[in-house]
């Protein structure tokens, strides 16, 4: 078109609000635009030793997405808090990708994602790969690097202002994807990772040293491909935990959907010696079901303990605008590595929930207190909005301790943060992100973990709203 009858691309406030779509709606809207604010109003008072930055990213889509959008698809956004002197400041930035730059140069969006996957043309797939390195699942420091993790894709690095420097291979040492949900040692400071992919090699264990160089990247030999969220380790293994949730990407290219719950399949457990060979990895039967997030596991003796938010399986497209029909419960496996092993179920919570933290120092190790957050008594179905109680679970008591956000508040995940002056486990604080719709604002809320029933010690009112992530 002529300049005098091109038009500008639509703004995310005018194109979300046009299409009916669970994951455009709500708190999951696109934010529009980045801003920094300082000197932001705190309701409350800020312990001294909270000194940094807290970051949460999440998918908020820059341009209208083509055909169908799922939440996984949305470009990175990157919001966070600084605190220092008892004073907080706001800052959101895009995790520019070199596909978001490519589409910015073009002015409308280009790649597909999850929702409705399609190849992109060969000469941009040459360049970018089958999608854009979003960068909108979680943020890792590693050997004073930000990076920005999306588990179909590299990282995409960021500077300690939020700014994008740009897409991170490692030196070129890492092929495949590198999976968003990885675990420092608190010992070693080596960062535990994995990448899956829907073409061969199916799975891959990645290990980067404190230093941020990636020091292993070896294919793990499994029969087809499945999505795998998030693994564990403890102090001398990593646990891969392999549901049938089967990526077909032939399925995806003729129009249907990318992922199948295929229970025929059954599931398993690897487990594996950090630093051993793959050839000694063991796979041991487990019972169907899948796991977005664990909280921990540890070594007892010949047993290993772990601890996650298991579900009974996984829809198509992951959730559905009423909410999943698989809600997570905190569940504890034990892995009986005896003879030719076996895997043990136990129910700790009823509650419907996600997102669960423990004590970062205690990764790997016997801890006592699991955090996560939580639905009302009776909901079983988990979907956005719904997650308004965080929960402080006592796994040497079996005491739980529940704060309740407000009748209409929810909120996103919480991360522990310990005291530096602690003398306990569970000496701490638990920050997060809470919204609330009536009147479409967020707020970023510091509790003390062993003492939530008390609330908030400090609400620090945001400038903008965050969307859920």
């Amino acid at each position: 078109p002529s300049m005098e009858t091109q038009t500008a691309p639509k703004s995310p406030a005018e194109w979300s609000q046009s299409r009916d779509n669970p994951y455009l709606q709500d708190n999951l809207r696109p934010v529009t635009d980045e801003i920094e604010v300082k000197d932001l109003k705190i309701e409350g008072d800020l312990p001294d030793s909270l000194s940094g930055v807290f970051l949460r990213n999440g998918p908020n889509p820059q341009f209208e997405p083509p055909g169908h959008y799922h939440s996984f698809d949305g470009d990175g956004m990157v919001h966070g808090v600084f605190l220092r002197g008892g004073k907080a400041s706001y800052k959101n930035r895009w995790v520019v990708s070199d596909g978001l730059r490519y589409e910015r140069a073009q002015g409308h969006a280009v790649f597909s994602g999850f929702g409705e996957f399609k190849l992109p043309p060969p000469k941009l797939m040459a360049k970018y790969g089958v999608g854009k390195a979003l960068g909108n699942i979680s943020v890792v420091r590693q050997g004073g690097r930000f990076l920005a993790l999306y588990e179909g894709s590299r990282p995409v690095e960021l500077s300690p202002d939020l700014e994008t420097i740009g897409e991170f291979d490692f030196e070129r040492r890492l092929q495949g994807p590198f999976s968003a949900h990885c675990h420092t040692d608190p010992e070693t400071g080596e960062l535990f990772s994995f990448g899956y992919s829907p073409m061969k090699p199916f799975l891959r264990y990645l290990v980067v040293n404190r230093d941020c160089a990636l020091v292993r990247c070896e294919p793990i030999p499994t029969d087809y491909p499945v999505m795998i969220h998030d693994f564990m380790i403890t102090e001398h293994h990593v646990l891969f935990h392999h549901a049938p949730a089967v990526l077909d990407m032939q399925r995806a290219f003729a129009g249907g959907d990318v992922l199948q719950w295929q229970p025929e399949r059954g599931t398993r457990i690897g487990v594996m010696p950090r630093h051993g060979n793959v050839d000694e990895m063991r796979w041991i039967d487990a019972p169907n079901c899948y796991v977005f997030h664990f909280i921990n596991a540890y070594e007892r003796g010949d047993e290993i303990i772990l601890d996650g938010l298991r579900a009974a399986g996984v829809e198509k497209n992951v959730s559905s605008p009423d909410g999943t029909g698989f809600p997570p419960k905190l569940t504890r496996f034990t892995i009986d590595l005896r003879g030719d092993g076996s895997v043990a179920e136990e129910q700790l919570l009823h509650y419907t929930g996600e997102f669960p933290q423990c004590h970062p120092g205690h990764k790997g190790r016997p801890y006592r207190y699991a955090y996560m957050m939580a639905a009302a008594d009776g909901v079983e179905r988990l979907k956005t909005g719904v997650l308004r109680y965080v929960v402080r679970h006592d796994l040497q008591t079996g005491e739980t301790t529940r704060y309740h956000l407000g009748p209409r508040r929810s909120g996103s995940e919480f991360a522990f943060v310990p005291d530096p002056e602690g003398t306990d486990e569970g000496h701490g604080w638990l920050l997060g992100y809470v919204y609330d719709p009536d009147d479409d604002s967020s707020q970023m809320w510091v509790m003390r973990a062993d003492r939530l029933v008390e609330g908030p010690v400090a609400r620090i009112h945001l400038p903008r709203r965050v969307p859920e992530g």
